[in-house]
């Protein structure tokens, strides 16, 4: 959650309202920087995308909802299970 904030722009300490885009970074490009599998990455934010988080696309993460990531990211909510 944190990575994915980062590089859509947001300030964890005060996440603006409203979609932020992470663009240009695969699946696997993101799991690199975030020290994970690309599986593990992709079966995420499948969730998150389920959830109405963010907007997962091929090579974009669209954050719709950046208040409930920086809450997964401190640590305040569980993170996202898949339901498979």
């Amino acid at each position: 959650a944190r990575h994915v904030l980062r590089l859509a722009g947001a300030d964890e300490a005060d996440p603006r309202p409203g979609p932020m885009v992470a663009d240009g970074l695969t699946r696997e490009e993101l799991a690199e920087l975030c020290g994970a599998t690309a599986s593990t990455v992709s079966r995420v934010l499948s969730a998150w995308d389920r959830q109405g988080l963010v907007v997962a696309e091929r090579k974009r993460v669209t954050v719709t909802r950046p208040d409930e990531l920086a809450r997964i990211a401190d640590g305040d909510v569980p993170a996202a299970r898949s339901s498979d």
